[in-house]
């Protein structure tokens, strides 16, 4: 009797273990599942790191051949920018990949092919820059059209493929593994809270006739296991969030490659396109100055009466004729210089240039042309030289088209000057001031007057129609000689444009009291 009362307890004890113990097993069994689902989502992270690195470097690989091909295009040296950054991030980023994937045998060989790919292509690339850089375009060239680092880009872009594909297939991989992990894990924990209820319920009834004592183990069992559905629910709603942003993330990086690309490819159609217009310029204008040179040189013999006498009114239609052709002649060099400045084809010869000698050579160029046009012309100069640095030949185009622009839009009668000064107080510039009582220009249309082919409608009537280019040439020019030109002026009284330049080293100190000359004058 006494053994029996004892094993009867002792029986009835481990059924009221049990719970806990099966609790306890798919506890430990839960945490298993957990730190391996855990393990594959830090798997598929670093598969995501493999995976950026790779398509990082060869973006970098391709900034680098792009800033080469820029440079080569343009020559600015602005282009060789995005090429060293690229070249260099490519090589950490390479490095980079090389340490995310030392665990991979298979990347590793690959990656061991593309490091001698990459080095070359990168060799191709600063030989092209070097030969750039000497001078030597066409070896450069050369060097392009061969193919050579083409082919070697092409391989590079296989052998990054071939690390893609292969990360790509791990993250499949990883991912499964990801999501069997977690069913599994939803299931444990499904079937932990259907058996503990099951448990529960038969110990309940089991101990039934000691209902006082088991109330509170039934409770206690019934909030443990809402606990655990809580906790399984929480973890699933989780789970669902992270693969959310985890897909959010990849939809936002195929867009910015792809963005990334688009934008690649735009700004080299738009390189392509604007060197074409700059070519497209220069051989109309070039084309079109032979039939125009022509046409002068025609009627010029027959003003001669070469082919036969010529009446009063021949005569004035041949005028008309030699005056539209040089007007036309005009247009065509604008739009050429234009062409040169743009493409940055431009020359300059910038040395020690007498001021006062260019400035007479143009007063006896458009003095006659001020003249006819009922115009004063003030062209006071002093005896003494005033040296700047410029380019003669280029300082007298700027002139010429100040000038010029000053007998057109100023009304017979009316007055057009220059004249010299000092613009700041060391005397390192000099300013050449042309001044006109002409029909002015709006304040908010100055900085308009100074873009290329703008012709503003409120100053250009009939005789006046020109290219629009004259003051873009003029400006860029004289930016180009390390000056600038600017304009004040105002309606109905008249416009000054200052050609502004770097006073010559050891040139005498023109230093005159200051003047209100960057005002619009009140001319006589």
């Amino acid at each position: 009797m006494p053994q029996q009362r004892v094993s009867v307890p002792l029986r009835e004890q481990l059924i009221a273990f049990a719970p806990a113990l099966l609790m306890t097993l798919f506890a430990v069994w839960s945490a298993q599942l957990f730190m391996r689902a855990e393990q594959q989502r830090l798997m598929v992270r670093h598969t995501e790191e493999v995976l950026s690195a790779n398509a990082s470097a060869l973006a970098h690989l391709q900034d680098a051949e792009t800033g080469e091909r820029g440079y080569l295009i343009t020559r600015d040296r602005r282009q060789l920018e995005p090429y060293r950054m690229g070249r260099d991030s490519a090589a950490l980023e390479l490095a980079r990949l090389g340490l995310l994937t030392a665990d991979n045998d298979r990347q590793q060989r690959t990656l061991a092919g593309l490091k001698p790919v990459v080095a070359r292509r990168l060799v191709f690339l600063d030989t092209v820059i070097f030969l750039l850089d000497q001078g030597k375009a066409d070896s450069a060239m050369g060097v392009v059209q061969a193919g050579r680092g083409i082919a070697l880009m092409d391989s590079a872009r296989h052998l990054f493929k071939q690390i893609r594909s292969e990360e790509h297939r791990l993250l499949e991989e990883r991912a499964e593994n990801e999501r069997a992990s977690q069913e599994l894990l939803k299931w444990v924990l499904a079937t932990a809270v259907v058996l503990s209820a099951m448990l529960s319920y038969f110990v309940s009834t089991r101990f039934s006739r000691h209902a006082a004592r088991h109330a509170a183990v039934s409770t206690e069992l019934s909030r443990r296991n809402d606990i655990l559905q809580e906790q399984a629910l929480e973890i699933e709603l989780t789970n669902q969030q992270l693969q959310e942003q985890q897909l959010e993330l990849e939809m936002s990086t195929d867009q910015l490659r792809e963005q990334a690309t688009t934008l690649t490819h735009t700004t080299g159609e738009l390189r392509q396109a604007n060197a074409a217009k700059n070519m497209f310029l220069a051989n109309m204008s070039h084309e079109l100055r032979t039939p125009l040179n022509a046409i002068a040189g025609h009627v010029q013999l027959m003003e001669m009466e070469v082919h036969g006498s010529v009446t009063e009114p021949q005569r004035v239609a041949l005028d008309r004729i030699a005056r539209a052709q040089r007007h036309l002649l005009a247009l065509i060099n604008d739009i050429l210089n234009f062409a040169k400045l743009d493409a940055g084809k431009l020359a300059y010869s910038i040395e020690e240039t007498d001021l006062c000698v260019v400035m007479r050579d143009v007063t006896s160029m458009v003095e006659t042309q001020l003249t006819a046009a009922g115009l004063k012309f003030d062209n006071t100069l002093a005896d003494e030289p005033c040296m700047v640095m410029a380019d003669a030949e280029k300082l007298r185009q700027v002139l010429i088209n100040l000038l010029g622009n000053a007998a057109k839009f100023t009304p017979s009668g009316g007055r057009v000057a220059f004249h010299i000064d000092e613009v700041d107080s060391d005397a390192k510039n000099i300013a050449l001031c042309v001044s006109d009582t002409g029909i002015g220009i709006p304040v908010d249309k100055i900085e308009q007057i100074f873009d290329p082919f703008v012709q503003l409608s409120s100053l250009n009537h009939g005789p006046n129609q020109g290219s629009g280019l004259g003051l873009a040439i003029s400006r860029e020019l004289a930016r180009g000689m390390g000056g600038d030109l600017t304009v004040t002026s105002s309606v109905g009284v008249g416009s000054v444009f200052c050609l502004t330049l770097k006073r010559a080293r050891g040139a005498p100190d023109r230093r005159t009291p200051r003047h209100s000359h960057l005002s619009v004058p009140v001319l006589e």
